[in-house]
């Protein structure tokens, strides 16, 4: 249990005479008193940050030691402190050690700061450029003579790979999905290929997985990922966070068998968590709980060629902290994307980015690219041989973010890159051999005379299919899409 710290380094007010500290109190009444939920008190009980007393019928009781700790604890939550770095001010010896963490805490959250100062200039740029930009594309399309006009039959675009440079038949045998002799489900894969269900779920929830593997798997849900990766008798597990902008951070565990382990993920509005064979190895609270719903299909893939044998997949979904509704979940009918066709619209899914719809003719520059579309959150792309247009970029929604169709050399418009979600726009990009330009709903987004393709497309073609996505998890929606090849 972590001892206290001394008033004047982290003073306590035990809510201004809110409790008698001569009697204990129940879990309820800490958690309505403190407005936090008793799942909380008891993973920070979990953690040995706090620890409770037991009464005459085995129920938790807090006492006043206890609560002084967990006041501490709350008074470093409120300031952002994470409960790994709390762990370690109340193992901390001296002084000056507290300090050096709380400064380190402090120098972050400038840092954060400036990038959200740095946020709103980009959004007010935004808005003037939207307001005064009067350049149109009708001078553009006017300059192109069409040679051939192709419209796109929606219904014939087919799945193929996203990556530059990869053709849809050097891609169906990336991921096998297969029964063993025992009845699990066993994913093979020379790349990094996944699966999703076909159901998605929204937070509350807890996903328990049967599962072993020779090598790496993930795990995926919204813009969460999670990696294991099994090394001699280490498992290593790397967590991504991308809801919430946090980094990759690796944790090393003592592998504890060589067979099937039970895999927990609970995700909620206040904290992520997950546990191996029953053991908490890996749990994240949230400094802002999510002020929207989150909503995903779950994924499971084999990682550069290794294989994945799954048992079983259940779905705990929470109500008011009770886990309800255990459903198991059909794997063999699992896929990593789906496109579809819905009155007359294609509609495409994707779990990750490794996935596209394309077209099934291949095209010759310059052309010009129209398309009718939507997306419902993030990531409308658009790709031709090996560069791409992002809208809605899930790394930063307003930033336009284009890779040069020769080399994939990136170029950014910090203001240009959003589209309003769950509307459809006209986007037109013209690949010229002496420049390229996109337009939205007939205003300018991006233009430049200075790509590396274009030096190079003087000399030689360049001819490829058209592919259109979505990403990490958000659904775009294609009403049309006409291709024209121009003089």
């Amino acid at each position: 249990m972590p001892k206290r710290l001394r008033s004047r380094i982290c003073p306590t007010n035990l809510r201004y005479g809110l409790f008698n500290m001569n009697k204990t109190y129940s879990i309820s009444e800490i958690s309505k008193k403190y407005n936090i939920s008793t799942h909380t008190l008891k993973y920070y009980e979990d953690i040995d940050l706090i620890k409770s007393l037991r009464n005459k019928s085995n129920y938790r009781v807090y006492d006043r030691e206890c609560l002084e700790i967990l006041e501490q604890v709350l008074l470093f939550r409120r300031m952002g402190i994470s409960v790994k770095n709390i762990k370690m001010i109340f193992a901390a010896n001296a002084r000056d050690d507290i300090m050096g963490i709380i400064n380190s805490h402090k120098a972050r959250l400038k840092k954060e700061s400036s990038v959200l100062d740095g946020m709103r200039e980009n959004i007010a740029a935004f808005i003037t450029q939207i307001e005064d930009d009067s350049v149109q594309s009708e001078e553009f399309l006017r300059d192109c003579g069409a040679k051939r006009r192709c419209e796109i039959d929606l219904a014939e675009m087919r799945e193929t790979s996203s990556n530059e440079g990869r053709r849809h038949d050097e891609t169906e045998d990336l991921l096998r999905i297969e029964k063993t002799s025992d009845g699990d489900v066993l994913l093979i894969s020379s790349e990094n290929k996944y699966v999703v269900s076909e159901e998605e779920y929204t937070i509350p929830i807890l996903m328990r997985f049967i599962t072993k593997t020779n090598g790496r798997l993930c795990l995926f849900f919204g813009g969460y990922r999670s990696v294991f990766m099994r090394e001699k008798d280490r498992l290593t597990i790397s967590f991504h966070d991308h809801v919430q902008n946090c980094d990759l951070t690796v944790y090393e565990y003592l592998d504890p068998a060589e067979g099937f382990v039970e895999i927990k993920w609970l995700i909620k509005t206040d904290r992520t968590s997950i546990y191996l064979n029953e053991d908490i190895i890996f749990s994240l609270d949230y400094v802002n709980n999510f002020d929207f719903e989150l909503t995903s299909k779950i994924g499971i893939g084999a990682v550069r060629g290794n294989k994945v044998t799954v048992k079983n997949i259940f779905v705990h979904k929470y109500n008011d902290e009770r886990e309800t509704d255990i459903v198991s979940l059909p794997l063999m009918k699992w896929r990593q994307s789906e496109h579809y066709m819905s009155s007359g619209e294609l509609v495409f899914y994707n779990l990750l980015d490794l996935v596209a719809v394309g077209t099934p003719q291949r095209f010759t520059l310059p052309l010009r690219i129209d398309i009718a579309a939507k997306t419902d959150d993030t990531n409308l792309r658009i790709y031709f041989h090996n560069g791409q247009v992002i809208f809605n970029w899930e790394r930063n929604k307003l930033c336009l973010h284009m890779e040069d169709i020769l080399t994939g050399e990136i170029f950014e418009s910090k203001t240009s890159g959003y589209i309003t979600p769950n509307e459809f726009h006209e986007i037109s990009w013209i690949i010229n051999t002496g420049y390229t330009a996109l337009t939205v709903d007939g205003v300018m987004r991006f233009y430049s005379e200075d790509m590396p393709y274009i030096a190079h497309s003087r000399k030689n073609t360049i001819t490829d299919d058209i592919r259109i996505s979505s990403a990490f998890g958000s659904t775009v929606t294609i009403k049309s899409l006409v291709i024209t090849e121009l003089e």
